[in-house]
């Protein structure tokens, strides 16, 4: 069973497994490792490995020698497009406007990436392809591949078509209308011709079956109970707000943005000694938005533990998005009590007033944080049934040894 060949192509480098779909890659390759021979196949994410290890060299230096622990053979390919600084990442915009190509496939097209996988099933050719994006379905097109899996970290054009509709700007909101339909497009063309798509909750797959007819399986965000868990033993010691999360995803920006402007300076009145941390990269973008100094920014970390341990509540007022949010599991992990907005909470099974407490409106969030922050023993009932619920459902060892089993069903 060990020696099927998995082939892993994906749309960035899956290291460091820090938050959102890094964490999800890293930690499904890593479970998928125990079960297959895995050749892994990435784009280039120079700035996202930049930022993370601050030498570019460096950085891809230590991903090739993470990453080999896991798979036989690791490349790191160039896309054709270079988008590594905020000026090109406008110019792929245009380009993709102007193209048939919707965003998320235009930046990461390569024209090597293809010969490369085509090479690897002439020497394999009972390979299972497993694409880690919609993004990605180009790179296998055409190609004779029996078996290929198509993960979904979100349903893209289903996230696209709700950013279009909360954004104010009309020229933008054309271009989401426009970038959603042609995901859609995306989506049409290659998932129903597709051995296995595999989703991050049920509510996801609904989505999917809704909008294309499409089904598959459901292999939910999970988290790794052992790293995030509290090392904190009295919660009343435990001050001030958190959220962490990077700032540079438009969800993550527009939750704080929202948090910053409608929902801060209410808490500030009534409780003024308050603080609030933001932890996560192109934290900076929110600085306009702050005014107290209570408010901490503080970018990229390498460790969010102890942020989060030292925290009385997580505030998660997410409002766009779709799959699962990872940071959700990682609070819950961690037995912090949280006030998230519903759709922040879509595809965790989580209960109101149970294991998180829901809130919309500015006002919403506002009482229930200032309820919670008063209230030590819901705070410790809430941050005990979190913990237990991703003990329970949301372990990625038993997620990854799941999802394992789909893979070699479906490609017998």
């Amino acid at each position: 069973m060990a020696n099927r060949k998995l082939i892993w192509v994906s749309h960035f480098i899956p290291y460091p497994p820090k938050g959102g779909a890094l964490q999800r890659s890293y930690n499904l390759l890593k479970e998928l490792s125990n079960h297959f021979d895995i050749d892994l196949i990435c784009i280039r994410s120079d700035r996202l490995v930049r930022d993370n290890f601050g030498d570019l060299n460096r950085g891809l230096d230590v991903c090739q020698e993470q990453l080999s622990k896991l798979a036989a053979d690791v490349k790191f390919i160039a896309a054709d497009r270079s988008v590594t600084n905020t000026l090109q990442k406008y110019i792929a915009a245009a380009g993709a406007f102007f193209s048939l190509s919707p965003f998320i496939e235009y930046w990461v097209k390569s024209s090597a990436i293809q010969s490369i996988i085509a090479e690897k099933l002439v020497e394999n050719p009972d390979a299972i392809v497993h694409l880690d994006s919609i993004g990605m379905c180009y790179s296998v097109a055409g190609l004779p591949a029996n078996t290929v899996i198509i993960n979904h970290h979100n349903i893209e054009s289903d996230m696209q078509y709700r950013r279009a509709r909360e954004e104010s700007n009309f020229f933008k909101k054309i271009y989401f209308l426009l970038d959603a339909y042609k995901i859609r497009r995306l989506e049409a063309k290659y998932c129903s011709a597709a051995s296995l798509n595999v989703y991050c909750s049920d509510l996801d797959r609904e989505r999917m079956k809704s909008n294309l007819g499409v089904g598959g399986v459901v292999a939910p965000n999970g988290v790794d109970v052992n790293y995030f868990r509290s090392k904190s033993v009295d919660i009343s010691m435990r001050k001030g707000l958190i959220f962490a999360g990077g700032i540079g995803w438009y969800p993550n920006y527009s939750a704080m943005k929202f948090f910053l402007l409608e929902v801060w300076p209410k808490l500030s009145l009534l409780l003024p000694d308050l603080t609030l941390t933001i932890v996560g990269r192109d934290g900076e973008k929110l600085r306009k938005y702050v005014s107290s100094e209570k408010v901490t920014i503080t970018g990229f970390v390498d460790d969010v533990r102890c942020y989060i341990d030292s925290a009385a509540v997580y505030v998660c007022p997410i409002f766009v998005g779709g799959g699962t949010k990872l940071k959700v599991l990682d609070a819950l992990s961690m037995g912090i009590p949280m006030v998230a907005h519903p759709i922040a909470c879509e595809g965790i099974d989580v209960v109101d007033g149970e294991s998180v407490v829901c809130a919309s409106g500015a006002d919403e969030f506002v009482e229930a944080t200032v309820d919670l922050l008063s209230n030590q023993d819901k705070r410790s009932r809430l941050a005990a049934r979190g913990r237990e619920l991703v003990e329970c459902q949301y372990s990625f060892c038993a997620i990854g040894a799941k999802l394992a089993q789909d893979y070699w069903e479906i490609s017998q």
